[in-house]
């Protein structure tokens, strides 16, 4: 997964930001974000607003709803 991350921090540097959350540490974070039982979980956000969810490393899925977010 940090490959991943990696690789579309690059893509879309200077576009979009890219963290990572240790759901262990941040258990009340991670349930704002709806994220439950099932890693990874991708949570996009534009503007401070949730825009939209990628369960599993699902690359192609996860690349589509980027560029719907930045669209």
């Amino acid at each position: 997964m940090d490959k991943l991350l990696e690789k579309l921090a690059k893509q879309y540097k200077g576009k979009a930001d890219f963290c990572k959350l240790d759901v262990d540490n941040f258990e009340f974070l991670a349930g704002l974000c709806g994220v439950e039982g099932a890693y990874p979980t991708f949570v996009l956000f534009k503007t401070c607003k949730q825009v939209g969810k990628v369960v599993g490393l699902k690359d192609d899925e996860l690349e589509r709803s980027i560029e719907r977010a930045l669209n």
